[in-house]
C-alpha cells in the first residue's frame, strides 16, 4: 500500500505513468490476495469433508436400569445427547478439573456441555459453552 500511496503523491514529469504503475500493483496485489483466499477456502472445505463425523451405530445400547447398574458397579459414565460416555480416562485432562466430572457421574451433562446451565450461580456470569474442538 505504501508503494501505491507514494505513487499518487509523486509529482515528476511522468506522474501519470507512475499512477498507472501503482494501480497495476494494486490490481496484482488484490488478485493475488483473492487467489490465496480462494485456495484457503477450498482447502478448508476439503479438510472439513475429510474429518466430517459419520454416525456409527453403537454396538451396545443401554437402558436406564443397565446404566444405573454400571454406575453402581463403579464405572464412570455420563450421558450426552443420548450417548453414554466413559469419562474415566478423560477426568485428569478436563480443563475444569476432576471435580466437575466426578460430580456429574451418572447424570445427563448436555445442559452443562451446551451452556444452558452452570454449577455455580453467580450474578452476571454467562454459562460456559464448549468450543467446536471439544465436540
Amino acid at each position: 500500500m505504501s508503494i501505491v500511496s507514494g505513487g499518487f503523491r509523486y509529482r515528476g514529469d511522468d506522474a501519470h505513468l507512475v499512477r498507472y504503475f501503482c494501480l497495476g500493483h494494486l490490481f496484482i496485489f488484490s488478485l493475488a490476495l483473492l487467489l490465496l483466499e480462494l485456495r484457503f477456502r477450498k482447502s478448508e472445505a476439503r479438510s472439513n469433508l475429510e474429518t466430517a463425523a459419520v454416525f456409527v451405530k453403537p454396538e451396545l445400547t443401554l437402558n436406564r436400569t443397565e446404566f444405573d447398574q454400571r454406575i453402581a458397579s463403579g464405572e464412570q459414565l455420563v450421558i450426552l445427547d443420548d450417548l453414554v460416555l466413559d469419562v474415566s480416562r478423560f477426568m485428569s485432562e478436563h480443563p475444569g478439573g476432576t471435580f466437575l466430572i466426578k460430580h456429574n457421574i451418572g447424570r445427563d451433562i448436555s445442559k452443562f456441555y451446551y451452556g444452558g446451565y452452570a454449577l455455580e450461580n453467580r450474578a452476571n456470569q454467562q454459562p460456559y459453552t464448549h468450543s467446536n474442538l471439544s465436540r
